[in-house]
């Protein structure tokens, strides 16, 4: 049979090992099932960008749409699009090598009596993130403003912002996403629905990992003519100028931690319980064998030879 001093001990060196893992694992955090970092992106110009304006003629009263792609191919499907004057530079400030803005100048010719109400952008980038979950994928800074009056200028700012549905993973190399399913493929042929806004934009909500433009402020210079008005020569403007600026900043990334920082995690966690746990287990077992509360054999640790 078991004495008492025996079953002490395995009591002893249960409540040593398994109270620890039961305080902390009734923490909630044990085991660490996501983190955040910040990074900033790694986003390219594709040099590719569909605009549309929206008029209205105002000695004939029609409304007319005006469409114009940097892809040729893509301008060939329009059956009503006008060329722009179009500039674009991606600027470094910091000079580490990623890039923290992308301006462009949009300048669309206009004809007498021709009046903007509204104008619509996509513009494509590459997207990359590279610090500890590594995905490539494609993605779209879509913009529209309409107006009640008709336009001279408009400016736009804003930010292209992270967009996820579900932590990233860290596991392996870069990940290619949307590998078979690009927003818009060119090489192949494609028809204008292919390339439309609701077809694009559809295909792009739909997506669980992508950066989204979100606007800062958009500023409009409007012109002091009224629809049916008379015409006036010093009202004629030779062209709308469209001003984009679009700004990458830090993003905070959501990820799925790897199975070697989730073990060392919890690992440290269940050391600092152990530590405390220990130094009263420690105290309580001095005390009872110390005081003989349970009966014991004592068995010297050094034995003293016979001086002879």
């Amino acid at each position: 049979m078991l004495s008492g001093a025996c079953c002490y001990t395995i009591l002893y060196c249960f409540v040593l090992i398994f109270l620890p893992l039961i305080i902390v694992y009734n923490s909630h955090d044990f085991w660490w099932k996501q983190g955040y970092y910040l990074e900033q992106p790694a986003l390219s110009y594709k040099y590719l960008a569909n605009f549309q304006w929206y008029g209205l003629n105002n000695q004939t009263g029609q409304v007319f749409t005006l469409m114009y792609s940097t892809n040729p191919t893509i301008n060939q499907l329009y059956s009503t699009f006008r060329i722009p004057t179009i500039r674009s530079a991606e600027l470094d400030d910091n000079r580490d090598g990623i890039i923290e803005r992308l301006e462009m100048s949009i300048n669309l010719p206009l004809q007498d009596y021709e009046l903007i109400y509204g104008f619509t952008a996509m513009v494509y980038y590459n997207c990359k993130l590279y610090s500890r979950a590594k995905y490539t994928f494609d993605s779209i800074a879509y913009m529209n403003y309409e107006s009640g009056t008709p336009m001279k200028e408009l400016q736009i700012d804003g930010e292209m912002m992270f967009h996820q549905s579900s932590p990233l993973s860290v596991f392996g190399g870069y990940t290619i996403l949307y590998a078979d399913d690009p927003l818009v493929d060119v090489t192949n042929t494609i028809s204008a629905e292919d390339v439309s806004i609701e077809t694009i934009m559809s295909k792009f909500n739909a997506r669980d990992t992508s950066f989204r433009f979100r606007p800062s402020y958009q500023y409009v210079s409007k012109r002091g003519v009224f629809p049916f008005a008379q015409y006036n020569p010093q009202d004629h403007i030779s062209a709308f100028n469209t001003s984009i600026t679009i700004r990458i900043p830090s993003q905070i990334i959501n990820f799925t931690p790897e199975i070697s920082a989730v073990l060392k995690f919890a690992w440290i966690q269940y050391m600092s319980i152990f530590v405390v746990v220990a130094f009263l287990l420690f105290s309580l077992n001095s005390f009872i064998f110390k005081h003989q509360l349970l009966f014991t054999h004592s068995i010297a640790d050094i034995h003293h030879e016979k001086i002879q």
